[in-house]
C-alpha cells in the first residue's frame, strides 16, 4: 500500500472537495482519499493506493473530472 501526499490549488468549498475525493477514489489502485482544505491556498489531499500515482495521473483524472486545479507533489 502507498500513501502519497499531493498539493492541490484551486479547491474552494466543499462540493470542490468531493469532485475530488470522488474523481480520485474512482481510479482503479486508489483506496482512500482524504482532503484538507485550504480555500485560500494549496489544500492537502492523501491518497492511500495499490500503486504509486503520478502527478500527471492525478492532475489529468481531476481535469477529466471537470476540475481546473494545479496538482504538485506534497
Amino acid at each position: 500500500m502507498s500513501e502519497q501526499i499531493f498539493a492541490i490549488s484551486g479547491m474552494h468549498c466543499n462540493s470542490c472537495v468531493m469532485g475530488v475525493t470522488e474523481a480520485l477514489t474512482a481510479l482503479d489502485p486508489v483506496r482512500e482519499v482524504s482532503v484538507d482544505l485550504d480555500p485560500k491556498g494549496a489544500s492537502t489531499v492523501r491518497v492511500l493506493s495499490d500503486s504509486v500515482l503520478s502527478v500527471e495521473e492525478v492532475h489529468d483524472t481531476l481535469v477529466r473530472a471537470g476540475g481546473d486545479f494545479a496538482v504538485a507533489a506534497g
